[in-house]
């Protein structure tokens, strides 16, 4: 974070202060983590064997931290739709990377590298040694100098290495109670776990959301699916 600068929680590269962060995330009335019968994911998916989504196997995990790595490879990288992070960077041109609409100022490399940024970062404080600055290398896209934030699909390597690290210690949880655990924040504050899961999985379906939209401008195919079926 630049010198005197106040604290963010999508920060550096994003639209969220603290006073936008979604707070509702954690209701006082909470004191347990649900996880009835009916609402899990089957095992191949969620708990185990190679069913997991991106094609990366998923260990054994307690029942609602397993339930929330479901989410988070879904968010990341479904296979089964075009929703995702990773799904919506797949149908990129080269020429969409750099460009910028009229009267905007992000291109959609700009929010990969915040996306990005965010997995190194968040994991860092989260689960890590809490030493990562928003002027890191890494954090920034540079891995061993190399700049990974020059095409689509280079990027798409970088993302998946932060969402690894940040998943594999997700994974590592010995039990549900872990997810009410306070962790340390790069702003200074102290969140529960499932707070900091769950933000990360809204982050990269908002951030999808806005790849999609810049792509359709660029590609002038900003309409719904059926109408471009029916052309």
């Amino acid at each position: 974070m630049p010198p005197g600068a106040a604290p963010h929680r999508f920060i550096a590269r994003g639209s969220w202060t603290s006073s936008d962060a979604p707070r509702s995330l954690r209701p006082s009335s909470y004191h347990g983590i649900p996880t009835p019968a009916s609402t899990r994911a089957p095992l191949g998916q969620c708990q185990g064997e190679s069913g997991r989504l991106g094609g990366m196997t998923t260990p054994p995990a307690p029942p609602a931290i397993a339930q929330l790595l479901y989410l988070l490879d879904a968010a990341f990288e479904a296979t089964t739709n075009d929703h995702s992070l990773v799904g919506n960077l797949h149908s990129l041109a080269p020429e969409d990377w750099l460009w910028v609409p009229p009267g905007g100022s992000r291109s959609i490399r700009d929010i990969v590298r915040h996306v990005g940024g965010c997995k190194f970062m968040y994991h860092d404080y989260a689960f890590g040694d809490a030493t990562l600055t928003w002027e890191a290398p890494l954090v920034d896209g540079v891995d061993d100098g190399v700049d990974t934030l020059a095409s689509s699909s280079s990027a798409i390597a970088w993302l998946r290495a932060g969402q690894e690290r940040l998943r594999q210690s997700i994974a590592a949880l010995d039990e549900d109670a872990e997810l009410l655990r306070l962790r340390p924040t790069n702003w200074g504050e102290r969140e529960e776990t499932r707070w900091i899961i769950a933000v990360m999985i809204q982050h990269d379906l908002y951030h999808a959301g806005e790849i999609n939209h810049l792509r359709s401008l660029r590609q002038g195919t900003d309409r719904w699916a059926y109408e471009v079926a029916e052309e």
